[in-house]
This record gives structure tokens, sequence and C-alpha cells, in this order.
């Protein structure tokens, strides 16, 4: 129930609020009379749960690509992005003309969607979790 709770609040989850969660609804439904706790119980109650607070620096995100498993996968990527991209349509010129692609009654046709993720802002999470 707890996990349940912290995956809703997007892991972004303060002590006082694990406190409320745990005296409001975590013990009423276990039927401990006990409805008090203190904010330092429920941040050693978070440490043995796994949870552990961090303060988010700023900073730009990088992916790793240079290591040895990714680029061992891309290589896989690309031979089946090689072997289906006969499969999807290309589009040319100004008006973006569709060229069709290779398929047969059989096979649908692929469409590759993509996005950047080289996108980012610098303030748009909380700093502390």
């Amino acid at each position: 129930m707890y996990h349940k709770w912290i995956q809703n609040n997007e892991s972004y989850t303060t002590s006082h609020q694990f406190k409320e969660f745990v005296q409001d609804i975590l013990l009423p439904k276990t039927g401990i009379n006990k409805n008090v706790i203190s904010v330092s119980t429920a941040k050693r109650w978070l440490n043995i749960l796994g949870y552990h607070y961090q303060q988010q620096k700023q900073g730009i995100y990088y992916d790793g690509h240079k290591r040895e498993d990714v680029i061992e996968y891309q290589k896989v990527f690309l031979s089946k992005m090689i072997e289906l991209e006969k499969y999807m349509a290309t589009y040319k010129g100004d008006d973006m003309e569709k060229i069709s692609s290779l398929l047969t009654s059989k096979k649908k046709e692929y469409i590759l969607i993509v996005h950047d993720e080289c996108i980012f802002y610098s303030n748009d999470r909380k700093r502390r979790t």
C-alpha cells in the first residue's frame, strides 16, 4: 500500500507527507490504535523500506551512449531498422510527397516514431525527493 502511495506521488514524497499517510490512512486500516508518529520515525521507516532522501543537482543528463553494452545494442537496433525500413514510407520534396514502401498484402506499414532526449528544463522538477 505504501509503495503504491509513493508511486502515485511520482516518488516525490517528503517524510512529513509519509507521516500523514501513515497516521491518516495506513494505521487506521491495519487496526493499530496508535495514531501519532513522529517525523523522525517516518524518516526511519522510509529508509528501512528502501527509500532515501536526496537533493537534485542541476545539470545535464548523459545517457552513456559510449558504453560497450549501449554500442552493442545500437548495432542490433540498426540492423533491425534496416530490415524494417523497406516497410516504411518515405517522403520527398517541399510538398512531402509520399513514396510508397514495399508493402505486400500480408504486411502492414511500419511508422517510425521518435523523440529527442536532448530537451530538458533546468527548473522543472522538485529539488528534494
